[in-house]
């Protein structure tokens, strides 16, 4: 047994995890079938591949983070990069604090003002206005120059996780 268990348990290659184990005795006693070098990994309800082991299910870019650096420290969430929750290659898997993870969403979709994040039409036409952490940064005559502000705003205030 290494002293990261995952390593014990699955192989990781290029953002897909494989069973390692054949028929093992878990804690419950009972005896499992895992069938070794078959890939895993099933959708739950929200998107995310997951792993079954021992009775729990993991989500795949928390084990292979954990496959590849160990525990997850206090307060921090396994982020994509790239947003796309099924590329869960290590390159693509970065730590995060909550407010971090929050600021590496997409525009919310629906009934919209605008085409970019955090910017609003105003009541008069032409001007758009800015809402940046739910503070107000004023009117602007063009949605981009609003947005190349709030752009801004957000690399100042979470680097590259804006």
């Amino acid at each position: 047994m290494t002293n990261n268990p995952w390593h014990d348990i699955v192989v990781y290659i290029d953002g897909e995890l494989y069973w390692k184990l054949g028929v093992c005795r878990v804690n419950d006693g009972a005896s499992h079938q895992y069938r070794q070098g078959f890939s895993l990994g099933k959708l739950n309800n929200k998107g995310y591949l997951y792993l079954r082991w021992k009775s729990k299910e993991y989500a795949f870019h928390l084990v292979i983070w954990e496959y590849h650096n160990g525990k997850t420290p206090a307060g921090y969430i396994v982020d994509h990069i790239d947003r796309s929750i099924l590329n869960n290659r290590i390159e693509n898997l970065r730590l995060a604090s909550k407010t971090q993870q929050n600021a590496n969403t997409r525009k919310k979709t629906g009934p919209a003002t605008s085409r970019f994040k955090g910017v609003h039409a105003w009541k008069k036409p032409g001007r758009f206005r800015l809402i940046f952490m739910g503070k107000y940064f004023g009117l602007f005559t063009s949605e981009e120059d609003a947005a190349t502000v709030y752009n801004f705003l957000a690399f100042e205030e979470w680097g590259v996780h804006a």
